[in-house]
């Protein structure tokens, strides 16, 4: 799972989140500024999810998300709203042979719109990187783990928070708010993942 978050003045993606992916995964997603791959900016552009089965056959693929999986790769890319704004985008990557089924990708997509409303306050949030980019990484846990590729409640493989280069300051109203948006997004995941299961 990788969680971009859209830079709207620069019209550009940066990774916020992830867990599971390698570090040049991380690059290439934005970890150190713009993300380089395209597919995710353009869905987002046109309010599209894009669904890629056998990534690791597809040029338009960098290398290094091919290199997630030797046995092959499907990727998932949801585009995140707020408001009809444009915040995001999630990613998701499935190995092997297994694929995203679309009621699973209707039903995250509609809990996505909880997650946007912390993304969309990701520029006022530069005040408290560290929560910010915690809070990013729990949410991006919380989806592998709905997605069945970590146990509930145990340890998350590689979950790497990616705070912004901005120094800290205090923000208690703020501390707040965000607390509540994530609280909302663990209780919206829950829902989900009960109805996925049944």
């Amino acid at each position: 799972v990788a969680i971009l978050g859209l830079e709207v003045r620069r019209d550009r993606l940066r990774l916020l989140g992830e867990c599971g992916l390698s570090s040049d995964a991380r690059a290439v997603l934005g970890s150190g500024g713009e993300c380089q791959w395209d597919i995710p900016l353009r869905g987002l552009r046109n309010r599209r999810i894009s669904v890629i089965t056998a990534a690791h056959q597809n040029p338009f693929v960098p290398r290094a998300l091919v290199n997630v999986s030797v046995r092959g790769l499907s990727i998932a890319s949801l585009p995140i709203y707020s408001d009809q704004e444009p915040t995001g985008v999630l990613l998701l990557f499935a190995t092997g042979n297994r694929a995203f089924p679309d009621a699973q990708l209707q039903t995250l997509s509609q809990a996505l719109r909880v997650c946007a409303r912390g993304l969309r306050d990701q520029d006022s949030t530069a005040a408290r990187p560290g929560a910010a980019a915690r809070d990013t990484a729990a949410i991006a846990a919380a989806i592998a783990e709905l997605a069945g590729e970590t146990a509930p409640g145990g340890p998350v493989p590689d979950a790497t928070v990616v705070p912004p280069p901005v120094a800290e300051q205090p923000a208690d109203e703020h501390v707040q708010r965000l607390e509540q948006t994530l609280a909302q997004v663990r209780e919206e995941l829950e829902r989900t993942a009960v109805k996925l299961r049944t």
